[in-house]
C-alpha cells in the first residue's frame, strides 16, 4: 500500500529520480518486512 503511494505520487509528480525513491522505498519494505 505504502509503495504503491509513493509510485503514485512519484509519478505524479514526475519525479526523474524515480530509481533512488524505488530503492529507498525497498530498503524501508525490507526493514518493516523483515
Amino acid at each position: 500500500m505504502v509503495f504503491f503511494k509513493l509510485m503514485l505520487t512519484g509519478y505524479l509528480e514526475n519525479i526523474t529520480s524515480d530509481r533512488h525513491l524505488i530503492e529507498h522505498c525497498s530498503m524501508r519494505m525490507d526493514i518493516l518486512y523483515f
